[in-house]
């Protein structure tokens, strides 16, 4: 509660003084404390999370990218919307389609570093300035309704929805696309200072505008910050442009309404908190349908091929962006049509609309079908029937997405989409506010409240993605024009005071919603206590990145040299080293490695074939066993043979191992002292073995052959456990062995280890491991570094579920 309070009073005190302002000093200074109060709160979250640096890229590459569209826009007809408040999103957009034309350029020339676009950003804001103090041109042929601009307070209300996602963007990244995909190609480009081939990364032959701008920002601040708060910024930039496109098709009230709608999508915020490419799609098609509303008002050539420019750089952020591109591209001839009948003319313009697309989104597609012999590698390999792929259609995992495409379906789209996003994304959602405007939304296209075009194209557009892919967030470039159409029927033709009442009420459940949904539940949502540096970023991210501190030791400890072959996907930008997953997505790299890697009979046999493929290390994960047969005959399971029978165990946390390859085969393990101290395990007059606690009903019984002469069988009935504290040395790999057995074949066991500080304090993610039990005695093992800070271990034995569960010979040791 004390949480929501802080928040509805962080949008409304400074509403009331925004409110006050205008009322005593007029709009403009209230425009001008906005602008100061924006910036002010924007400097204060990236200094706390200490990415101001990042900050400043992100916004010298924004400046620039005005300075250059408003330079085009001379060319492409759009003078006027160059001193429109609407027109400036659109401006802008065209300048991002210029730049990141410019940077795939220097990045084709070998030229992509630091001076080369230094002097691209530079110029850009050179324009920027000079066309910012030139008078503003003379709107011409303007027919829409002018209802007024709403006042600075309720820009506010956006502006502050927006800053609450913001603070996942200064957060470190720590979702899987991001770590896996975007930001390993985009720091690839921007160490080789080019575009570079990654047959290791398959999506490096996907469309890469978002990765070639994710580098250009690497280039002055290495790391994830400006990618990370370059996405955010698009959809910002996104939020803006349904501003634009609202105040064109109807009125500013409209347009700042579905701006607030879009910016607290719950989906907007989850994205926008992180270095993926969807935002940049949602960008550009809305700035494609901003740049039809401008063409509709005025058909021309240019206006046709702005309107192509900014379809075929969507296109090149991302394939999905058809499902806006096409009914854009029928929509451009018929609109055209509207003024003139002749054929010609209908085709001049699709002609000029197709040349601006093709200019401006055919790089990548073009490059695909160089080095693969398919445009859009891997899809529809069927057609191209590229020799790296099997010949099949992929659809990956579209599969699993979705509710059908039957009629009922169709009819039931809506509510399932609003109250059963997970049919549709792994995470998520786009709340109520989109089915609650429906009504709405009928009703504006009942009363024509919207152009016709428009409706034509979200309806055309919806039934491609309904029909096509049903994935959550491919449908995120139609959400700013569904807003636009919604909040057309809700607020549009209402007397002004009526509107502000309205417009109240939409800010205000946006922001509720807001609060509940995205504030209240904290990390990895709102991670606000890693902004405020609560928790420290290397924390945040082990507490999120399931093997982070493997690619701590990674970054750390090996060379640069190095390169690893395994599992752990969402650790590839972490990693900073050639890494190579055993997934599908490594077989362009050698198709034939992932089969000879999975038929090894020995962790020596494994180690012989990386090592001839060139690798000096490999990652081995439970979930992703390398040799095929999971368990061997004397009990070990197959990660922790290979510590046995050649690599060498080099570092572990979790459930994730990384072996060094160059250690000679087959060497032997020394086990060293036993760390539990008690090596014969002698009962004490209370009945436990020395130095141990027990909880629930645990039994002792008498074992030869353990260590020493004798040794000590304890036998734990289900949810029963015994812990015992020891010393250890930071920094440094520790294995728990011991032998398990049950009579029971259902028996769940577990070994279990706690790290603690000096003070006592659990130190990070506990380490432990499930095992089936079996009624012949067999060996288990699991290993696990300890943290730099860790003082001393709890190491616990549990009889998890079923049966009782038998543990002999326990062993705790410095495994090198």
């Amino acid at each position: 509660m004390a949480q929501i309070l802080i928040v509805s009073a962080a949008f409304l005190i400074p509403g009331a003084v925004l409110w006050s302002l205008q009322r005593s000093r007029g709009p403009g200074a209230a425009l001008v404390g906005l602008v100061l109060l924006v910036a002010a709160c924007t400097v204060f979250l990236a200094t706390l999370a200490g990415v101001l640096g990042a900050l400043v890229a992100t916004g010298l590459l924004w400046a620039a990218a005005f300075g250059y569209g408003a330079l085009a826009a001379g060319w492409l007809d759009l003078e006027d919307a160059r001193s429109s408040w609407e027109g400036v999103p659109l401006v802008a957009a065209v300048g991002l389609a210029v730049l990141v034309l410019l940077v795939t350029l220097s990045g084709v020339a070998g030229a992509l570093n630091r001076p080369v676009i230094a002097a691209i950003s530079l110029v850009g804001v050179a324009l920027a300035v000079f066309y910012a103090q030139r008078p503003p041109a003379r709107r011409r042929h303007v027919t829409r309704d002018t209802a007024g601009s709403p006042a600075a307070v309720w820009w506010w209300g956006v502006a502050a929805l927006m800053l609450v996602g913001m603070v996942g963007a200064v957060a470190p990244e720590v979702r899987h696309d991001a770590l896996a995909m975007h930001l390993p190609i985009a720091r690839e480009f921007a160490t080789h200072r080019a575009i570079v081939e990654m047959r290791h990364q398959i999506q490096s032959y996907f469309p890469l505008n978002a990765h070639i701008l994710y580098a250009a920002g690497m280039v002055f601040v290495p790391g994830e910050e400006v990618p990370k708060l370059t996405h955010y910024a698009a959809g910002v930039h996104a939020s803006l442009l349904a501003y634009g496109l609202g105040a064109r098709l109807s009125t500013p009230w409209v347009g700042l309404a579905s701006a607030a709608i879009f910016a607290s999508t719950p989906l907007v915020y989850w994205t926008g908190g992180t270095a993926y490419n969807d935002l940049w799609s949602v960008l550009f098609a809305t700035a494609a349908l901003a740049s039809l509303a401008w063409f509709a008002e005025r058909p021309s050539h240019r206006r046709a091929l702005a309107t192509g420019v900014l379809i075929g750089t969507a296109l090149g952020f991302k394939l999905i962006s058809l499902v806006v591109a096409l009914p854009v591209a029928v929509a451009v001839p018929l609109i055209g049509g509207l003024s003139s009948a002749r054929l010609k003319a209908r085709l001049g313009l699709l002609c000029a609309l197709s040349f601006g697309a093709v200019m401006a989104g055919s790089f990548w597609y073009g490059r695909a079908w160089v080095l693969t012999g398919n445009p859009v590698f891997p899809m529809l390999n069927a057609v191209f029937k590229s020799p790296y792929w099997p010949a099949v259609n992929t659809r990956f995992n579209m599969h699993l997405f979705g509710m059908g495409t039957s009629v009922l379906d169709l009819v039931r789209l809506p509510w399932n989409l609003s109250l059963h996003p997970h049919r549709f994304v792994e995470d998520g959602s786009i709340g109520l506010i989109y089915v609650l405007l429906l009504p709405f939304a009928l009703w504006a296209i009942a009363r024509r409240r919207v152009a016709p075009w428009a409706c034509g194209v979200l309806l055309a557009a919806g039934l491609l993605w309904f029909f096509g892919a049903q994935y959550l967030r491919y449908l995120l470039p139609l959400l700013p024009l569904a807003a636009v159409i919604g909040t057309a029927g809700l607020l549009g033709r209402a007397v002004p005071g009526k509107v502000e009442m309205r417009l109240g009420f939409i800010l205000s459940m946006a922001i509720m919603v807001t609060t509940f949904t995205w504030v209240v539940p904290g990390p990895p949502n709102f991670p606000l206590p890693a902004v405020r540096g609560e928790v420290a970023r290397a924390d945040y991210t082990a507490a999120y990145v399931r093997g982070f501190r493997v690619a701590e030791y990674v970054r750390r400890s090996l060379p640069q040299s190095a390169r690893i072959y395994g599992a752990g996907e969402v650790m590839a930008f972490y990693y900073d080293r050639f890494f190579v997953p055993i997934s599908w997505l490594g077989r362009l790299f050698d198709p034939a490695l992932p089969d000879a890697v999975l038929g090894a009979r020995t962790g020596s046999e494994v180690q012989a074939i990386l090592r001839q493929a060139g690798f000096s290390h490999t990652v081995l994960n439970r979930d992703h066993p390398v040799i095929a047969r999971w368990r061997r005959a004397e009990g070990w399971l197959a990660r922790e043979a290979l510590w046995e029978e050649g690599p060498r165990l080099e570092y572990a946390y979790g459930e994730y191992y990384l072996f060094q390859l160059s250690s000679s085969a087959g060497t032997a393990v020394h086990r060293g002292q036993n760390l539990l101290r008690n090596p014969e395990m002698t009962p004490d007059p209370a009945g436990m073995p020395s130095g141990w606690e027990r909880h629930g009903t645990v039994s002792l019984g008498q074992a030869a052959g353990g260590l020493g002469r004798a040794g000590t069988r304890v036998r734990l009935f289900p949810g029963a456990y015994v812990v015992q504290r020891v010393a250890v040395a930071p920094d440094t790999l520790y294995a728990l062995e011991s032998g398990i057995r049950s009579a029971d074949r259902s028996a769940t066991a577990r070994l279990f280890i706690q790290w603690l500080d000096d003070g006592g304090r659990v130190l990070d993610h506990s380490t432990w491991r499930r095992i089936r039990v079996g009624p012949n005695t067999k060996r288990r093992a699991m290993a696990c570094t300890a943290p730099r800070t860790a003082r001393s271990a709890q190491v616990w034995l549990i009889a998890d579920q079923g049966g009782e569960v038998e543990f002999s010979n326990v062993q705790f040791y410095v495994l090198r």
